[in-house]
């Protein structure tokens, strides 16, 4: 395999960090699911309930998943996804056969729970919720798409305490080598004794996660949280001066077409890279096929939920020009 690269998660100040709290999938890790053989899983899905939107497949040595389905895995390097360069070829985050990750092919669905788990908290503490993701599919094949995740957080009563949280990482499809990126945000427990999250993958998308926590705000930093990095209060993170100006065509009779364009300056001294363009569509229109372009290129956004995507990078003291349009369905 490549050489494969670790994007820790960076927080705003330095914290110290508790025990991993979360004990399903083996603290997380999927690690006590020993295939044996590479490229392979077990024949019976080895934790029920802990994804439960898709199907879990058991997959053969050199074979793939269908769509829409899960496997727990230790390598992904020898099958038809991988052979045939969609993929990249991938072992759990340790880098090590030994231990296990969720793999995850999502075809068609979005807004979707692939992992579940209920955990007990102390009252009024802020916890850190974190996970490492990989992003399976290359960036020259057609339409890769990066992988974006919310947590649904419930209380212990199974209400939902406020909408889904998105969580700030973004992982993009890679060109030249595999990358694990740390994924995180910090939630309160409020007054639950017990809390429920799930991690929601937001579109369709191909990847594999690993070393899922929970971490109380306090104690020492444990292993499970791997290679983290945090920014010191003399270190703030950099503050980057954006301006975005969006405008667009008067139209709105049905079956006309609304064009926008939204010029993204960048007015520091920072590059700003994998800068997540969303921009939800008005109601009662679609978009329109190839009119999304990029300073003039020709690019294929992410949909989901009606909302275009895309990943930007603007070099300090420079713009970037978007256009794209929508078809208004009704008047």
């Amino acid at each position: 395999m490549a050489t494969v690269l670790y994007i820790p998660k960076r927080l705003p100040r330095s914290v110290a960090l508790g025990n991993n709290l979360i004990t399903d999938a083996n603290n997380g890790t999927f690690s006590d699911v020993l295939s044996g053989i590479p490229n392979t899983s077990p024949p019976i899905e080895p934790y029920p309930g802990l994804c439960p939107e898709f199907v879990y497949e058991q997959l053969a040595e050199g074979g793939t998943l269908t769509n829409d389905t899960y496997t727990i895995t230790n390598t992904m390097a020898d099958n038809e996804f991988v052979n045939g360069g969609y993929w990249w070829p991938a072992a759990d985050r340790t880098g090590t056969p030994l231990s296990s990750m969720m793999v995850l092919h999502a075809v068609y669905k979005s807004n979707t729970s692939f992992f579940k788990t209920t955990v007990p908290v102390d009252h009024n503490t802020d916890y850190l919720f974190s996970f490492w993701a990989l992003n399976l599919i290359r960036e020259s094949q057609p339409n890769p798409t990066p992988a974006v995740f919310k947590l649904r957080v419930q209380d212990e009563n199974g209400g939902f305490i406020g909408g889904d949280i998105t969580i700030p990482e973004v992982v993009p499809p890679t060109a030249t080598q595999e990358i694990w990126y740390q994924c995180g945000v910090v939630v309160n427990s409020g007054n639950n004794s017990q809390l429920t999250l799930q991690i929601i993958t937001v579109n369709p998308a191909d990847f594999a996660i690993d070393n899922v926590c929970l971490q109380g705000i306090t104690g020492e930093p444990s292993g499970c949280l791997g290679p983290f990095e945090s920014i010191s209060n003399e270190t703030q993170t950099e503050i980057v001066d954006l301006d975005l100006v969006k405008t667009s065509c008067p139209y709105t009779i049905k079956g006309k077409d609304i064009c926008y364009t939204v010029t993204a300056s960048n007015n520091s001294d920072i590059d700003i890279e994998r800068l997540l363009f969303s921009d939800k569509l008005p109601d009662s229109t679609v978009y329109v096929p190839y009119t999304f372009f990029v300073d003039g290129e020709s690019q294929t956004p992410m949909m989901a939920d009606n909302t275009i995507q895309y990943l930007l990078n603007i070099p300090a003291g420079e713009s970037v020009e978007i256009k794209f349009c929508v078809r208004v369905e009704s008047s």
